[in-house]
């Protein structure tokens, strides 16, 4: 090949190159794009899915609620109410992935720390148990249940004062308490 070829297939590589780099930063400045969301299709959608869900029809809720996360990626709503329908199938992969991405979207909602909590103490993972519930508490103190589950996750561990402390301020929030305690299945001890 000839120099001056070369030169000229060289100059329009360069040119090229000097193109692309001026033209992909100038897509860089470009706004992102946003995510619609459509809060009250999500809503709706949860309802559907609650309803379907309450009346024993899975497959519609699991639509459903889709459906609702899809309207709305940070509606931590759907993401709880599917963790909670795989729960239903001993799914509890998927439902602690769903208790998750909830938790991501929004760390202050309580209940997937409450239902992560409890199936770990029920997978005798009582440490991690407690420290979820403990977080369950720290988010809604006045929630009876969250107290029940981690005054029983720490008495399993031999923490009875922190176990009776617990206990005490559930049976203040809920006098039926002790009906809801003697009614749930015990757990193992270490």
């Amino acid at each position: 090949m000839s120099n001056s070829v070369s030169l000229c297939l060289r100059g329009i590589s360069c040119l090229l190159v000097i193109g692309c780099a001026v033209f992909g930063l100038a897509a860089c400045r470009q706004p992102a794009t946003t995510v619609l969301t459509d809060r009250a299709a999500a809503e709706e959608a949860l309802q559907r899915g609650w309803e379907a869900h309450e009346a024993g029809d899975w497959r519609t809720a699991e639509h459903a609620y889709l459906e609702s996360m899809r309207a709305d990626p940070s509606f931590v709503w759907a993401y709880y109410r599917l963790g909670v329908l795989a729960t239903t199938f001993n799914r509890w992969g998927s439902a602690e992935s769903y208790f998750w991405r909830a938790i991501s979207v929004d760390p202050s909602f309580m209940p997937p720390y409450y239902e992560i909590g409890v199936r770990r103490a029920m997978a005798g993972e009582y440490q991690g148990a407690v420290e979820l519930l403990r977080r369950a508490v720290e988010l809604a103190p006045a929630d009876p249940y969250a107290r029940l589950q981690l005054g029983r996750a720490y008495e399993v561990l031999g923490q009875e004062a922190d176990a009776a402390q617990q206990l005490a301020v559930a049976r203040e929030l809920d006098p039926d308490a002790d009906e809801i305690l003697g009614s749930l299945p015990a757990w193992q001890t270490p």
